[in-house]
Order: structure tokens, then sequence, then C-alpha cells
């Protein structure tokens, strides 16, 4: 079973992958991410483990796609991991996976399904992994936890950095019944922290950052809003 890893850790194991050794618990998170602290403790990461079998298994359908448009690719940052879904449908078609979370209790649920290589805690917006260090990035269910358009590019950035091949996100689309809905909320004082972006705009976000979009699949389009983007280098 593999070990929840310091960058200074990783940095015995791996040296030729690592960019550097400063420990995460030194410094802040980087990035402003909307919602952060729900997963930060042991209960809210066992209320994200717990949530619903059905909505698990439609996100994964999706993953899936995009896990099989990975023609070539060997090894998978999976960032955030989260408590390790998609590293382990990655694993399951051979390959190599590294799981990152900033969230200790998150990444130590992810570290008891055993099926990544390395697990690394870590500041996604200062990846500790040396220029195109994996073949391929998975960002499941993060963009829309940022606040807008510099943030977005910011990741996609570093992410597009530690990449050889291919850069995969999902995000929430604004054109949907799912965010209608979540706005009629708002005129009830139910506030949000999830943040929406068409496609077409993402798509000029990345390519600023070097990426091309390549395909995309939605959960249901225009009735729910997370879509997924595979970008490529």
């Amino acid at each position: 079973m593999g070990r929840a890893e310091t960058p200074a850790t990783l940095c015995r194991i791996a040296p030729g992958a690592v960019r550097s050794c400063i420990g995460y618990a030194a410094r802040p998170m980087s990035l402003p991410v909307a919602g952060r602290g729900r997963y930060e403790t042991p209960e809210g990461a066992a209320r994200y483990a717990a949530r619903s079998p059905a909505r698990g298994r439609v996100e994964e359908e999706l993953v899936t796609r995009a896990l099989d448009a990975l023609a070539g690719d060997r090894m998978l940052l999976d960032a955030p991991c989260g408590v390790g879904r998609m590293s382990r449908l990655a694993s399951a078609r051979g390959l190599s996976v590294v799981a990152l979370d900033a969230s200790a209790a998150m990444l130590e649920r992810a570290r008891a399904q055993g099926v990544a290589t390395r697990y690394l805690r870590a500041d996604l917006a200062e990846l500790p992994l040396r220029d195109g260090a994996v073949d391929a990035v998975l960002c499941f269910r993060l963009f829309h936890h940022l606040r807008g358009s510099e943030d977005r590019r910011r990741l996609f950035r570093e992410l597009a950095r530690v990449a050889r091949r291919h850069v995969a996100v999902s995000f929430f689309h604004p054109v949907s019944f799912h965010h209608a809905l979540r706005l009629a909320k708002r005129l009830w004082g139910v506030r949000s922290m999830r943040s929406v972006v068409t496609l077409g705009r993402l798509r000029a976000e990345a390519a600023v950052e070097g990426l091309r979009l390549e395909r995309w699949w939605a959960q249901a389009p225009f009735r729910r809003d997370l879509w997924l983007a595979l970008f490529g280098k």
C-alpha cells in the first residue's frame, strides 16, 4: 500500500520527478478555494466519502470516458484526489497514479484505497513536481470552487507545466436546469460556493496556457451542470 508523503519524502523516493522539497505543512494554501474547510477534518472527509452512491457512479462514468481517451499515457496525477475514487478507476485501467490532495483527512481516506504508487499532500497551485513529470493530469471537482478566470488560468498553468500530454478538468456549466435552480435558491437566501464557466471561456483560458481542447463530455447536457474537458499539449 502506498504511503502518504510530504514533498521532502518524495525527494528521497523519486528525485527526478520532484521540483521542490519544501514541506507543505509550512505553507498556507496559496490558491483560494471556496468551501475548502469542509474537507479538512476527518468528519468532513467521511461525509464526502458517504455521498450518494448513485451520484458517484454517474461521476465515475464521466471520468471513465476521459481515462479511456488517454491513449498512450502511462502516468497520471490525480489532483485533487479526494477520497481516491478516480485514482481507483485510473489504476484499474493500467495507469500508474500519483494521488495528491491539500487535505490530510481526504488523503488518508484515499491512501486506504491502496491503488496509487504515491500519495502526496501539497498545494495544487505549487505542485512539487518537475516539468513534464507525468503524462496526464486529472483535476476533478475543483474548478467550480475557484473564484474566476485568473484563478482558473493560474491552475491551468501549473497543471500544464507538470503534464507531458493531457490535462482533464471538470467544471460547472451555466446553461443547465441545475444551475438555474441554484440561482433560484439564492433568492431565498441559500448561498452557493460554486462558480460556473462556459466551455468556450474555459477553452480560451486554457489556450493562453498552451492547452488545446480535444474532447468534452457532459453529465446530462442542459439538465445537470457537471462537464469534463480534455485538453492536449
